[in-house]
């Protein structure tokens, strides 16, 4: 998969608005739909971010955020977005009033950086057959040295970690485990399109919601 290099700017002189409609829609319709066949839609999840960013004028990664609140499990996001806006608020950090937006005459210029509003009425989950995939299984991770085979290597702008052969995508379960070196000849081996690639110790914290439960 081609790694384009990162580019700023503006268009005609004007900083293009933020569309939010249409980056949902490319969520909806291109994105969450690819999260199925992960290893194969691995080039397609890239074009979609590469679409909202540069068509919607948003930040993949606040989109990426947004897009895993929603996949979220209702309690854990209730609580995520607690800690999230109680932090925000003790580091002082808010959405500052745009006057565009207040001329236009957009009622969110100002407002809450986390919207309030009512929750959907709850419904029934369904519970799997097999529940053989709730204990983890053998994805738990082992500690690890430098000369183990327990690094990964990690690309954020896809959202995946690089697969056995150190030239393809997969999620975590389906990555591949290299020593220090070997991952860090992977990353070499991309030379310019290796831009933002990660070496994580499979022990530790892992990052990017493709990673399964027991590692988290």
């Amino acid at each position: 998969m081609a790694r384009r290099k990162k580019q700023t700017g503006t268009v005609n002189g004007e900083v293009p608005k933020p569309d939010f409609e249409m980056a949902v829609k490319i969520y909806r319709k291109d994105i969450r739909p690819a999260q199925g066949t992960v290893g194969e839609a691995a080039q397609e999840m890239s074009t979609a971010y590469k679409a909202i960013k540069k068509q919607a004028h948003i930040q993949p990664q606040a989109a990426r955020l947004a897009f895993r609140l929603d996949a979220m499990e209702e309690s854990k996001r209730d609580d995520y977005l607690r800690c999230f806006r109680g932090l925000l608020k003790e580091l002082k950090i808010f959405m500052p009033s745009d006057l565009v937006d207040a001329a236009q005459g957009n009622g969110d210029a100002g407002g809450e950086v986390i919207p309030i509003g009512e929750r959907k009425p709850p419904q029934l989950a369904t519970v799997p057959r097999d529940d053989s995939d709730l204990a983890g299984g053998d994805d738990t991770p082992t500690a690890s040295a430098d000369d183990a085979e327990a690094w990964v290597v990690f690309d954020p702008e896809a959202n995946l970690y690089i697969d056995p052969t150190g030239k393809d995508w997969a999620a975590f379960a389906d990555c591949g485990r290299f020593t220090r070196t070997r991952a860090q000849e992977i990353i070499d081996s991309f030379g310019e399109d290796a831009d933002g690639l990660q070496i994580v110790d499979s022990a530790g914290p892992l990052p990017g919601p493709m990673v399964s439960e027991a590692a988290e």
